[in-house]
């Protein structure tokens, strides 16, 4: 059970970084797009704090990186939109795991107690396990 637990966790964490077996889709492609977006916002935000950049080429710099910022947001929207229904399931079972290995401790703490109530039952070797 927490191998599979673990299991879905991984891809949690695959589905939020575009990658293992989401990086050659939708998803991966989004996260990618992303990325880009956010490292063009970095490029233009360092060109503009140098000193030696020219109205000109300020005033160049301002207007891509208004146009950057607003395709950032659309990138930035993009893998939530698809990612939902996966990140959905994924959740989903994770809770009925949790709800079985839940039941499973359950059952082996009545089972010990039962055990205990009735120490004639017990297994030879003397278990309660």
């Amino acid at each position: 059970m927490e191998r599979q637990q673990a299991r879905l966790r991984h891809q949690r964490g695959s589905l939020a970084a575009g990658t293992g077996r989401y990086a050659d889709g939708r998803i991966g492609h989004a996260v990618w797009e992303l990325r880009q977006a956010e490292m063009n916002l970095r490029r233009l935000e360092r060109h503009l704090e140098r000193p030696e950049v020219s109205r000109k080429e300020r005033r160049r710099s301002r207007a891509e990186l208004a146009r950057t910022r607003q395709q950032h947001q659309v990138f930035e929207r993009e893998p939530a939109a698809i990612t939902g229904p996966e990140t959905a399931r994924l959740d989903e079972e994770n809770r009925r795991l949790g709800d079985w290995l839940s039941g499973l401790r359950t059952q082996s703490i009545e089972h010990r107690a039962w055990v205990d109530r009735h120490p004639d039952q017990r297994p030879p070797g003397g278990s309660t396990t």
